[in-house]
């Protein structure tokens, strides 16, 4: 399976999950089948979900809060000195 086919895989899947959640289907329980489904007439889809099957992506997520809120405040403290005419692109 090449990049192409892994792209056609990846559109084919969302845009089946979208029209899921737009028909007011619950795609997060039904999800497999909606995939099993498209997968019928989408042969890299098919491929894909084959190759995917036994993976999981359960792991403790390294994202935390105190990044977010201190990329906002280096945000505000960069809006503050633009508007105050006080602006340099040395970092903080």
């Amino acid at each position: 399976m090449g990049i192409a086919a892994g792209a056609t895989a990846n559109r084919v899947a969302l845009e089946c999950m979208i029209l899921a959640r737009n028909e007011g289907r619950d795609y997060v329980r039904e999800g497999p089948q909606i995939l099993e489904n498209a997968a019928r007439n989408c042969l890299p889809l098919k491929q894909a979900l084959e190759t995917w099957k036994d993976v999981t992506f359960n792991y403790a997520s390294t994202d935390t809060p105190d990044f977010v809120r201190w990329q906002r405040r280096r945000i505000r403290r960069t809006v503050m000195r633009i508007t105050q005419g006080a602006f340099s692109f040395l970092p903080d």
